[in-house]
Formats: structure tokens, sequence, C-alpha cells
């Protein structure tokens, strides 16, 4: 990507601040948000020290985003997607690529997508990397397997929505063990068994 800012039509189209030296808060009103055709956003190598504004959802026909090393902490990551919109879901090849570095997130929506790693795969990699993790939401996500007793592991869950996963598998015991579950959403995810 060329650096700097690059404008097509009079429109600022690219916006590059990698390695800027920018030190502080971006928060949502950051006159950045009203570059609405705005394609590609680079801040990585900053120091922000905040969370990623919600705002950033404001950028509509952003492609390409570069948050590397940019000082942001992440508590929210939702990368839904509507199945019934052909072509439009996400398939996500590693999990444990995608979470490794997100002690700090608490909510992860990934309806609808695609994850080529197999249940137990990313069970344990949600478990092992993820310690905070309140919310977590695979509803019609397509996962190959069977889930992972080691999701047990994530004892700050209260809302898991696992419905039309087609999972196939026993009830796992280890959902006996959430003390701090308060919606648990399985509809048409093909548990099979007694409830414990």
């Amino acid at each position: 990507m060329d650096s700097g800012v690059i404008c097509e039509e009079g429109r600022v189209t690219r916006l590059d601040l990698s390695e800027a030296g920018i030190d502080g808060r971006l928060d949502n009103s950051s006159s950045l948000f009203n570059l609405q055709h705005l394609k590609s956003l680079d801040l990585s190598y900053n120091y922000f020290n905040s969370t990623i504004p919600s705002r950033i959802g404001d950028l509509t026909n952003l492609s390409y985003l570069n948050l590397a090393n940019a000082g942001f902490s992440l508590v929210t990551l939702d990368l839904s997607s509507d199945r019934m919109l052909e072509g439009t879901n996400l398939v996500i090849p590693n999990l444990s690529v995608l979470v490794q570095n997100l002690s700090k997130l608490q909510e992860l929506r990934l309806d609808g997508s695609n994850i080529l790693a197999p249940w137990n795969r990313w069970c344990q990699a949600l478990s092992s990397s993820l310690p905070n993790l309140r919310v977590l939401s695979l509803s019609h996500c397509y996962v190959p397997g069977r889930l992972g007793e080691s999701l047990v592991k994530l004892q700050s869950l209260s809302v898991v929505d696992l419905g039309g996963t087609n999972l196939s598998s026993p009830v796992p015991q280890s959902f006996a063990k959430f003390s701090n579950l308060t919606l648990l959403n399985l509809p048409g995810c093909g548990l099979q068994g007694t409830f414990p």
C-alpha cells in the first residue's frame, strides 16, 4: 500500500498512518469516521492505548484494515455473516491464529462462519487464549467434528449460542459446570442425549 493519503475523484479512499508515531486515544468523536469513501486504513505500529472505537463500523466501504501493533485493546470481536446471502460467510482456516493475541476479549461472535478446524481444536484454542470470554456466539456456523470438553475452562462464559451448528454429538457433561451461564441457545444444533 502507498503511504499517506490517496484520493480518488476528490475523496479520501486510502489512508496509511502506519508508523506515524501517534500516541494517544482514538475515540468515536474522531473526524476519521467521516471519511465515508475510505476503502483502506492502516493504523499499524502506533500507540493508541484505547479500545477500538465502535464507529469503525461506520466505514462501510472499508475493505482493508490494519491495526497490527497499534495499542488497541479489543474486548468485542464480531465477524458474523448472514448465511442467507450467498458468498458472504467468513471462512476461518485457523481459529488459533485469529484469537492467539486477544486475551482481553470478552465477546466473540462468528455467526454464519465456516470454521475449518474441528470442534475439539477450536475449543482448545478458545480455552487457552480467551480466559475472559463472556459471550460466545457461533450460531449457524459450519464446524466439523464433535464439541470439545476443553470449553469448560471458560468459566466466565455467560452466553453461549450454538444454534443451527449441526453438532451431531452427545451433550457435553461439562455444560453443567458453567457457573455463570445465563443464556444457552441450542436450537437445531443436533446435540443428542440427556442434558446434565
